[in-house]
This record gives C-alpha cells, sequence and structure tokens, in this order.
C-alpha cells in the first residue's frame, strides 16, 4: 500500500522529520535511501498515549537499525516522555501546543498550553544537562566539596582477617 508521511524541513539542518505512526516496520525498509536526509520520530498514536504504549525503547533501536536521528512525536499528557527520550537520545520532540485547552479544537485533551509548554522545554533541557557525558573526573562542584567526604579512620590496630566493627574504626570528615 501506499505510505503517507508529513514531512516538515528543519531550516538549520536541512532535514526532514518523517513520524513511524501508524506503518510497520516492514512498511519503513524503501525509507532506507532517504535516510541520509530525514529524522525518524517515534509515535504512540494514542491520544492522549498512555506511557505503557509508548515503547521509548524503539528510539535507540531505530538509531542503531537506520543509523539515523531520531526524536519522539510526543502525544502524551506533561513532560515525562520527552524527557526520557531525550534520555534515549532522542534530537527532537515534536509536541502539540494550544492556547487553552477550553477552546475547542481537535488537539486539546492531549495539547500544552503556553505555562506547560514551558515547564517542558526546562525539564528537556535539564535532562540533556543531567546526561552529561561519560566522565568520572570531579566537576568543579565537587572539587569544592571534596574537603568535607567521609574517610575511614583505623581507631585501634588491626590484625590480618580481622573483622572490621564500629570498634576498630570511625568515618570521620577531615577537620
Amino acid at each position: 500500500g501506499l505510505l503517507t508521511v508529513n514531512m516538515a524541513v528543519h531550516p538549520k539542518q536541512q532535514k526532514s522529520k518523517i513520524s513511524t505512526k501508524q506503518f510497520s516496520l516492514l512498511q519503513r525498509k524503501p525509507l532506507n535511501c532517504l535516510l541520509n536526509k530525514i529524522i525518524l520520530l517515534k509515535c504512540c498514536s494514542d491520544y492522549p498515549a498512555q506511557f505503557d504504549e509508548m515503547n521509548l525503547n524503539a528510539i535507540p533501536d531505530m538509531q542503531k537499525k537506520y543509523n539515523v536521528k531520531v526524536g519522539l512525536s510526543d502525544h502524551s499528557m506533561g513532560s515525562l516522555a520527552s524527557v526520557v527520550a531525550v534520555s534515549l537520545g532522542a534530537c527532537v520532540i515534536e509536541k502539540h501546543m494550544c492556547l487553552s485547552r477550553d477552546i475547542e479544537n481537535p488537539d486539546a485533551s492531549f495539547s500544552m498550553e503556553p505555562a506547560e509548554f514551558k515547564k517542558r522545554v526546562e525539564d528537556v533541557k535539564n535532562a540533556k544537562l543531567t546526561l552529561g557525558t561519560a566522565n568520572y573526573k570531579l566537576s568543579e562542584g565537587e572539587q569544592r566539596t571534596k574537603l568535607f567526604r567521609k574517610s575511614i579512620f583505623v581507631a585501634e590496630d588491626i590484625k590480618a582477617g580481622e573483622v572490621l566493627t564500629e570498634k576498630n574504626i570511625r568515618v570521620v570528615r577531615p577537620s
């Protein structure tokens, strides 16, 4: 059958986004020729989407399978799914927004109002910051508090093989 997709071009990257909603993995195979020009969006076509049906672990799987950037077309309530998606490597989040859910429109039930949308943007940015890098060096903040770390102090002689107890060791902070 025919596959109809909505494509949106990102102005800076000149890449398109294709949502994966309502077509199977087999139907996606013909897209392989386009993958260097698109960002796939993982989507759950339930409105609002239920957390237990979103299957966001598909995001890193899609990245690996297609060697392409992946995002989320998020129809869930709140910002949790967007935060999780970013944590799993999503580079784009599409989310519906309305001025008020009191204004009748077909998307109102799963859209965010401006204050909620602003909070979601903050949550996603903080999630990205929280991920950081695979770095085991002390951060600047940790360097400043290094002096206050606890240390194990031997309170009395301990023989080889002797069990450590509250009597023969102490946990102290440097003074």
